[in-house]
């Protein structure tokens, strides 16, 4: 299989922050009610810092104001989530004295504490020698994961900087000693490798027989039918499959967590060519269908594994994401 072009690089993933302050509404018994649910990225068990701001301290010779770091004087659970508000409980029933409405929460931060640390390298691709798809696989899989709020992706640009700086840079199939390796480099708890056992498309033919449709009505009737001006049309579609299987290793203990797959299928036309009459080998193309097609498929496939893969993580996402 030849492939015209490099296929464009995906943008990685950034983390989204939220912009406005969140605060407790309610409090009642043991529940607190706060402000940020499902669509700021809260889900259920999370657990969410409550801080107040550190001692403000005046040097005693130059007068100048210092502050300590912000104190942690409770800590949430959220035990459930709606789209906009969830309700949480103390884990230490004694803080609770201490939580009052209208106090301020750093749901950004517990967000982003609370989201797994996870690196994805390249993904394997027996049947190319090219690795700048194996790059490519890797940031649309970043793309799709970036879409459940559960991970905390490492940037994909920074990641290949750190290993070729390192003089780590992956080629070739990894095993998940190496990606261990790899992701105590990087400081990340979890990785994500993977390889791509079938990536390929295949044309496909079909004609619509116009030409010969036009002679059996001057045949049959008599009469004459533009048949020497009308053209059998040949279509042909591009079918392209990709599936992709993704390990997840545990850098602390070297083990692997799961193992899920994801395929892809696409088709389209290629392009439409006339076989004779005044038309004869005339040819009207479609531009560069088979990377967009294959790219298509890839992006079908990557959105299959990350949704196992964040439902792992995270099994209140919703089955339906995955099908």
């Amino acid at each position: 299989m030849s492939i015209a072009k490099s296929p464009e690089k995906t943008q990685p993933a950034t983390i989204e922050e939220t912009s406005n302050p969140n605060y407790i509404i309610k409090l009642s018994g043991e529940s607190v009610y706060i402000d940020a649910g499902k669509n700021q990225g809260v889900f259920e068990g999370m657990e969410i810092p409550v801080t107040q701001p550190g001692e403000e301290i005046i040097h005693p010779v130059t007068g100048k104001m210092y502050r300590e770091p912000p104190k942690e004087i409770a800590r949430l659970k959220v035990v459930r989530v709606e789209d906009e508000l969830c309700i949480a409980q103390a884990t230490s029933p004694e803080t609770i004295p201490f939580l009052k409405v209208g106090q301020e929460i750093d749901i950004t931060a517990a967000i982003l504490e609370a989201r797994y640390p996870l690196a994805v390298l390249d993904f394997y691709i027996p049947t190319l020698e090219e690795a700048v798809y194996g790059n490519y696989v890797a940031d649309v899989v970043v793309q799709e994961l970036s879409r459940y709020k559960t991970f905390r992706l490492y940037e994909r640009e920074r990641l290949n900087a750190i290993l070729n700086e390192q003089q780590l840079g992956v080629s070739g199939l990894v095993d998940s000693q190496t990606a261990a390796q790899l992701g105590k480099v990087i400081g990340v708890r979890y990785v994500l490798f993977g390889r791509v056992p079938v990536f390929e498309a295949r044309e496909s033919k079909s004609r619509v027989p116009l030409h010969g449709l036009a002679r059996v009505g001057e045949i049959v009737t008599g009469k004459p039918m533009g048949s020497g001006l009308v053209s059998d049309i040949e279509i042909k579609q591009m079918v392209a499959k990709v599936k992709l299987i993704g390990r997840i290793v545990d850098v602390e203990t070297g083990e692997i967590l799961c193992i899920y797959d994801g395929e892809g299928n696409a088709e389209g036309e290629e392009n439409v060519q006339f076989i004779h009459g005044v038309f004869g080998g005339m040819k009207q193309d479609s531009g560069s269908f088979r990377d967009s097609i294959l790219g298509e498929a890839t992006e079908r496939a990557s959105a299959i594994l990350a949704g196992k893969i964040a439902q792992k993580f995270n099994p209140e996402i919703n089955k339906k994401k995955l099908r």
